[in-house]
């Protein structure tokens, strides 16, 4: 016989369960690269600004790097700014989409940045957990990813990657952080 606190235990793992395939589902969906040729008030969710969220993440990302002998990344402020402005207009929409209606393509949003590139890439994310653990949560999924759906890992460990922008974006409205990870190599 199964008690009711044994039954809560079970489904409130179950839910825990559900919720992390769910936004894994959605983060391998919203993937894309395209071939060769943050400012913001601190959130009331969390104690971790946007800033001091995407330096834990470079840092997260270039420790991974360093594991397969890659060169670390570097910010670029292009890359940034192009990520910062599309994760507001995902949270606007309430929308996870690498393009919204009447936005550019991230390619050419990186082009009109002033970037000039010969690659380049973008991942989009979000979670519910708006604080610094569950920013890096998502990072940890991507970077754990397994073909065939591993393009957000490819994305991070592309060895034609130099640079990338970060933006993190807390979303009081939807109760989400938003994450948005632009790569490029610069041309010459």
């Amino acid at each position: 016989m199964i008690t009711r606190t044994a039954l809560r235990t079970r489904c409130a793992t179950v839910r825990r369960f559900l919720l992390t395939f769910a936004v894994s589902a959605l983060m391998l969906l919203a993937t894309a690269t395209f071939g060769t040729a943050t400012s913001q008030a601190m959130s009331t969710a969390t104690n971790t600004t946007p800033a001091a969220a995407a330096t834990a993440l470079l840092t997260l990302i270039n420790q991974e790097r360093s594991w397969y002998h890659l060169r670390p990344l570097t910010a670029n402020w292009p890359l940034t700014t192009t990520a910062y402005w599309h994760n507001r207009r995902m949270a606007t929409a309430n929308v996870l989409s690498h393009q919204l209606p009447g936005e550019l393509t991230f390619d050419k949003r990186i082009t009109a940045a002033g970037y000039r590139w010969t690659t380049c890439g973008e991942n989009v994310a979000y979670n519910a957990d708006m604080s610094l653990n569950g920013i890096l949560g998502i990072e940890r999924v991507m970077l754990h990813e397994k073909p065939p759906a591993d393009g957000h890992r490819k994305n991070i460990l592309n060895t034609q990657f130099t640079n990338v922008g970060l933006s993190v974006y807390f979303d009081n409205v939807h109760h989400k952080v938003w994450l948005t990870e632009d790569f490029g190599r610069p041309q010459g």
